[in-house]
């Protein structure tokens, strides 16, 4: 092989290891009261910075608490956990007919529009619905894909907003997020 084309080769290797880590790059957020752990973006700050977003004092109407979350420091990208204790609301089950009255908080009147509902079976066989739409938040227009599951008597909802993205999930920040997602017990 001729030095060039090693050169070449190694450069590439370089470059190809280097925007994979930068995009995995994460602070791991773990609660035993709400009983999951998830990785936070925490990218390079040249490149991609994330800041984190605290956590709602208190809950909406739905008994949603949002509990934690992360967002690019130019807005152009949000993620966010959400959790509705089922200990409050124990005739509130994760289901078809449920899933309509949780959508709200994201594609409600003047909010957005909902695209796509879909069961999801996570590979921890954790059961949920993925829906996918667009989102208005501060005045812009994101677009958003949201993950909703039920375990250790909790609702979980995982959102992630982009600007730039057609589909949330191509974002790599937004699918390490999402994908990184465990309970606990």
């Amino acid at each position: 092989m001729s030095c060039p084309k090693a050169l070449f080769l190694a450069g590439a290797a370089g470059l190809s290891l280097f925007l994979t880590a930068s995009a995995c790059r994460a602070i791991e957020w773990r609660s035993s009261f709400y009983k999951c752990v998830v990785n936070l973006p925490d990218t390079s700050p040249q490149f991609n910075p994330w800041a984190p977003l605290s956590s709602t004092r208190g809950e909406d109407e739905s008994g949603l608490v949002g509990i934690t979350g992360a967002h690019r420091v130019d807005f152009s990208a949000y993620v966010f956990l959400g959790v509705i204790r089922l200990d409050q609301q124990p005739k509130f089950q994760l289901n078809d007919k449920t899933v309509p009255e949780l959508e709200k908080r994201y594609f409600g009147p003047g909010m957005g529009f909902l695209h796509s509902l879909e069961p999801l079976r996570r590979k921890d066989g954790i059961p949920g619905y993925r829906l996918t739409g667009t989102h208005k938040y501060n005045g812009t227009t994101y677009n958003i894909v949201v993950d909703l599951l039920q375990a250790n008597n909790m609702i979980y909802e995982l959102a992630g907003l982009t600007q730039y993205e057609q589909k949330p999930l191509k974002d790599p920040d937004i699918r390490y997020f999402m994908e990184s997602f465990r309970v606990t017990r």
